[in-house]
């Protein structure tokens, strides 16, 4: 175990996936989750920088400020636009 910054109460274990907290474990996303493809964004939504909802893309995953979290979102949409979409 390594301790960060010095700091005891943040320890760390090495796994194949590098160092996490010790009390993580490491599964498979299926096993926390339902994983379910996704809808084509029609081009005539995309780049709205402003509405009700985020609408992520994959490549919003790249995007500086969601190395962790989803927090910058590229397009948005309003509840009318999702039910155009008949999206969930």
């Amino acid at each position: 175990m390594i301790a960060i910054n010095g700091t005891p109460e943040t320890q760390f274990k090495e796994t194949e996936v590098g160092l996490i907290p010790v009390d993580w474990d490491i599964v498979s996303i299926g096993d926390i989750c339902e994983c379910r493809g996704g809808y084509a964004f029609p081009h005539e939504y995309q780049g709205r920088l402003d509405g009700e909802l985020p609408f992520y893309k994959v490549s919003d995953m790249n995007s500086y400020g969601n190395e962790t979290v989803m927090l910058v979102a590229n397009n948005y949409i309003d509840l009318s636009d999702l039910k155009s979409l008949k999206a969930k």
